[in-house]
């Protein structure tokens, strides 16, 4: 845990590159000092971090926001699917190997 110096120092940084906006999310209670110092690009969260934060997010959606945002990234996605197949070595029946194309899969709109 960062000491009040260094919670300074961190705050400081954060006047110093006008990002007052930060500041104001910090003030109330939106983020904490650590996630503002990662958006600010100071620090990087660790791979662990960021999964749990998208998990949590993706937690938070509503099934409308689910719905919207899988189909609005579906084109990247699908990619990752088939080759996470690939590398199992299986074969999703929901999905076939023509479906990995943008506007080809599934269509939530």
């Amino acid at each position: 845990m960062a000491t009040t110096c260094e919670n300074d120092d961190f705050t400081k940084r954060l006047v110093e590159i006008g990002r007052k906006d930060l500041l104001e999310r910090i003030s109330g209670g939106d983020i904490k000092l650590f996630e503002a110092m990662i958006i600010a690009g100071f620090c990087e969260a660790s791979p662990i971090e960021r999964v749990a934060d998208l998990t949590n997010r993706w937690n938070r959606l509503s099934e409308t926001e689910k719905r919207k945002f899988t189909s609005d990234n579906l084109a990247e996605v699908l990619p990752i699917i088939a080759g996470l197949q690939t590398k199992k070595g299986q074969e999703n029946p929901g999905i076939a190997k023509d479906q990995t194309e943008p506007g080809t899969a599934f269509n939530f709109r």
